[in-house]
C-alpha cells in the first residue's frame, strides 16, 4: 500500500471564554485543583515579552530537554525570533518550582492566531504531588494569554511528518488530547510512503484528497509502542487512526 503525506502540518483549535471550557471535563477538574495548589508548592508562573533574561534561562534548558529525546531536532530559536523582527509580539512563559526551571514556552501573537512556537518541559514536578503536570498546566496559561489578547484561534505550531522519524509519536497524541486538529500548511511537499518498507514504529498523517483538514492517519506499531502511544487512537473526531501491527 502507498500513502501520500505532506512533509509537515500545522495544529489549530478554536478557543473561547471561559478558559477552562477549552479543556475536557476531566482536564478541567484536574487543572482547577492544581491551580489552587501552585502557591503552596512554591510553583511560580511568569509570562512577559521575550528579552535576554528569558532567553538566557530558556535556551540552554530547551536544548537539554530536546537533546534528551529520541530523534532530537533542536531548533535555532534565537535566529527564528530575530527573523520575525517587529512583525508581531513574542512572549515567553516560564514555570519554576522552588526557583528551579521546570519548563517554558515561546508564544507568538500573530495577526489572526496566537501560536505556541516552541516549548520544553520536564515530565514531572520536582517534589510537588499535583494532578496536572508542568506541560499541561502551561496549556492553561497559554490559553489564558491568547484569550486575554482577544484571540479566538490557538495554534500549537508545526510538526514534521511522519512521527517516529522526526519526533515522538507521543507528541501527536498530546496535541490531540488538547483538542488540536492537524491542518495542511500553505506550502508543503507531498511524499509517498510504501508501507512494505516500514520496519520501525511510525505514525504518518495522510494527505487529504480535498481541503486542508487532515483527518486520517496510519500507526505502524509493535506491542511496546502501542502500549506507550495507543492514546493517539482515542480522538477519531479529530484524527481517525488505522492500526498496522508490525509483529504480524
Amino acid at each position: 500500500m502507498e500513502i501520500k503525506y505532506s512533509t509537515h502540518h500545522n495544529w489549530y483549535k478554536d478557543i473561547s471564554q471561559p478558559v477552562l471550557e477549552n479543556f475536557s471535563k476531566k482536564q478541567r477538574k484536574r487543572i482547577s485543583k492544581t491551580l489552587l495548589l501552585l502557591s503552596e508548592n512554591h510553583i511560580s508562573i511568569s509570562m512577559h515579552e521575550i528579552d535576554e533574561v528569558f532567553l538566557n534561562q530558556f535556551l540552554p534548558f530547551y536544548r537539554e530537554i530536546i537533546e534528551g529525546k529520541k530523534n532530537p531536532r533542536v531548533m535555532d530559536i534565537r535566529s527564528r525570533l530575530d527573523s520575525n523582527g517587529n512583525k508581531y509580539k513574542q512572549y515567553g512563559l516560564l514555570i519554576k518550582e522552588k526557583d528551579v526551571l521546570i519548563g517554558g514556552t515561546v508564544v507568538m501573537n500573530k495577526k489572526n492566531t496566537c501560536t505556541t512556537a516552541f516549548k520544553a518541559y520536564k515530565h514531572n514536578w520536582l517534589t510537588a504531588n499535583l494532578e496536572v503536570g508542568p506541560s499541561l498546566i502551561s496549556e492553561y496559561f497559554v490559553t489564558t494569554h491568547a484569550l486575554n489578547s482577544n484571540y479566538t484561534k490557538l495554534s500549537h505550531g508545526r510538526d514534521n511528518n511522519p512521527y517516529g522519524q522526526y519526533s515522538s509519536i507521543g507528541l501527536c497524541a498530546y496535541k490531540l488530547s488538547m483538542g488540536y486538529h492537524p491542518v495542511l500548511p500553505k506550502e508543503y511537499e507531498v511524499l509517498t510512503l510504501n508501507t512494505d518498507n516500514v520496519l520501525e514504529p511510525l505514525l504518518v498523517l495522510e494527505r487529504p484528497e480535498n481541503g486542508q483538514a487532515i483527518t486520517l492517519a496510519h500507526f505502524f506499531h509493535d506491542t511496546e509502542t502501542l502500549n506507550l502511544y495507543g492514546k493517539v487512537t482515542k480522538y477519531p473526531d479529530q484524527l481517525l487512526v488505522t492500526l498496522h501491527n508490525l509483529e504480524e
